[in-house]
């Protein structure tokens, strides 16, 4: 077992409250979310720091739902923690210019043996690769 990390990043047109400000509202984090969500649902909040969401996530054949809890650093990163695994995805905004540069990250613990081993051998390319067309639609829906 170890740690598995996956990243994305992407410059956004938009100025960076415009993009956090979408980020933060879990109500319409659905419109730029990709086919491999699906279930997403507002359990508490809604906005930001103590909102609890759940989905599922579908890649190939793995299925597997996720409750949700987001915190927000001092910083102004989004914190989302599944309440069951390890599974922690952290979203920072910053300015870049007259746009901004949107950074998703992704960690868990991986499994071991043969599973893990292909785990950390697939998962982080499909992952990364929904990533970037997440980030892709984050930027469309940033209107930019």
């Amino acid at each position: 077992m170890g740690e598995i990390r996956v990243s994305a990043e992407r410059d956004v047109a938009a100025p960076a409250e415009v993009v956090r400000e979408l980020l933060t509202d879990y109500a319409r984090r659905p419109r730029f979310l990709t086919e491999n969500y699906t279930d997403f649902g507002v359990d508490e909040g809604g906005a930001g720091a103590g909102t609890a969401f759940h989905y599922t996530f579908r890649a190939g054949r793995r299925v597997r739902g996720y409750r949700m809890r987001v915190e927000e650093t001092p910083d102004g990163a989004l914190v989302e923690r599944d309440t069951g695994s390890s599974l922690v995805t952290t979203w920072r905004v910053t300015p870049a210019g007259p746009g901004s540069r949107v950074r998703v990250e992704t960690s868990w613990t991986g499994g071991s043996g043969v599973g893990g081993f292909f785990e950390r051998t697939f998962a982080p390319g499909a992952l990364r690769r929904v990533y970037e067309q997440v980030l892709g639609r984050l930027a469309q829906a940033a209107g930019r």
